[in-house]
């Protein structure tokens, strides 16, 4: 679906779909824009990575439902507390498997060149997206979980979150108050540490 090199385009329309909420504002249709880029990079990931058919046919259908439900939790009453919910849950499926995915690529490698090296950028920044939605969910669905200084609840701000997380940088101008948050945010933080240690230095070594 991608062409040879997968990895280069799915970064590429990562980095695109992280930097257009900032650059192109809140409205609805930038929303509804930046769900369809990311259906089409979860779904790039999969494709991209190959697996079983059952399985194939299982994650297709998990996208799908997740962007309906994006779609819906985006013209809906954000107080639906349920909905957020259920989007919250399949935010985190969603994302878990295309990390899985991208992961499996990765560790398949044997040895490093430019299309690897990119996968594990990739891996990486996907990483802060998954968190970053599952975020902005729990904040719809928990109002008051985070201590935003002044800073609007969009995924912009939970991207930049995620991403001072994911790096150990704690800037402390957003502060995790829920117990969930606070536990997601030192996973993250482990996972990036853990994440450098052993994808990146394993290419390093393939090098």
């Amino acid at each position: 679906m991608l062409g040879r090199h997968p990895w280069r385009i799915l970064l590429a329309l990562l980095i695109t779909s992280i930097v257009m909420r900032g650059a192109l504002g809140d409205s609805l249709m930038v929303e509804i824009l930046q769900i369809v880029l990311f259906w089409v990079i979860f779904f790039g990931t999969v494709e991209t990575v190959g697996v079983g058919t059952r399985f194939l046919s299982v994650s297709r259908i998990m996208l799908v439902v997740w962007v309906i439900l994006q779609l819906f939790s985006s013209f809906s009453d954000a107080s639906l507390v349920a909905l957020n919910t259920v989007v919250t849950i399949f935010n985190l499926v969603v994302a878990a498997g295309a990390i899985i995915y991208s992961f499996r690529e990765l560790l398949k490698t044997r040895s490093a060149d430019l299309d690897s090296i990119l996968a594990a950028v990739f891996g990486y920044l996907l990483i802060s997206v998954g968190f970053a939605l599952v975020y902005a969910a729990v904040e719809v669905s928990i109002p008051g979980a985070f201590e935003l200084s002044g800073s609007t609840a969009n995924f912009s701000t939970f991207m930049y979150y995620s991403l001072v997380t994911m790096t150990t940088l704690g800037y402390g101008d957003i502060l995790p108050l829920n117990d969930t948050v606070r536990i997601l945010a030192g996973l993250q933080a482990v996972f990036g540490t853990l994440y450098f240690a052993v994808f990146i230095g394993a290419l390093v070594g393939r090098l």
